[in-house]
């Protein structure tokens, strides 16, 4: 007997009757019947087709603790249109100001320096959509000295340049990662 149920189109499961591929999920038993890994009831001990006792039979799918997905983000707040149109670049004008340390220099006095001081001020800020940052940060006890301070430089610096609407997630992992929620 042929491995599975032969088609015009190729092998079928013998369960589900769906055509089975490369790149899928698939048990071949000792009988030679093969199946789609899905299709064999977990802890089955004999061939759904023939009856044949499975010395080696399938592992039922293994269940993880770990949760596949986490229900701790926040909404996204969507963009208004009119913050939208305004935040295009190039509409902001860079304002210089200077004070010198003598209002006026007569024709024939000579200074070989005198202070000056310059005030910038910065065009407004251009607006940008939402960031959504994540950052995995090392805590092992290697973790320790300059190496900490560091680590913890960089995450106020990240935490300062992070606007209102901005999402930051920290993981951090020793042996293994956690979410860090506050």
């Amino acid at each position: 007997m042929a491995a599975g149920t032969m088609t015009m189109g190729g092998i079928r499961c013998p369960v589900c009757f769906a055509a089975m591929a490369a790149g899928q999920a698939i048990f071949t038993a000792e009988c030679s019947h093969t199946f789609h890994l899905r299709c064999v009831p977990g802890g089955a001990a004999v061939c759904p087709v023939c009856a044949a006792p499975w010395r080696d039979a399938p592992s039922p799918p293994t269940t993880s603790s770990i949760p596949a997905a986490y229900d701790d983000d926040d909404p996204v707040e969507p963009v208004a249109p009119a913050a939208r149109n305004s935040s295009g670049g190039g509409g902001g004008v860079l304002v210089l100001k200077t004070h010198c340390e003598y209002p006026a220099l007569s024709r024939g006095a000579a200074r070989d320096g005198f202070a000056v001081l310059v005030h910038a001020k910065a065009p407004a800020a251009a607006g940008r959509a939402p960031l959504d940052l994540v950052t995995v940060l090392d805590v092992s006890t290697s973790m320790t000295g300059d190496k900490l301070a560091l680590v913890k430089r960089a995450m106020g610096f990240v935490i300062d340049s992070l606007g209102a609407a901005d999402r930051l997630s920290v993981v951090a992992f020793a042996t293994d990662a956690r979410g860090c929620s506050a």
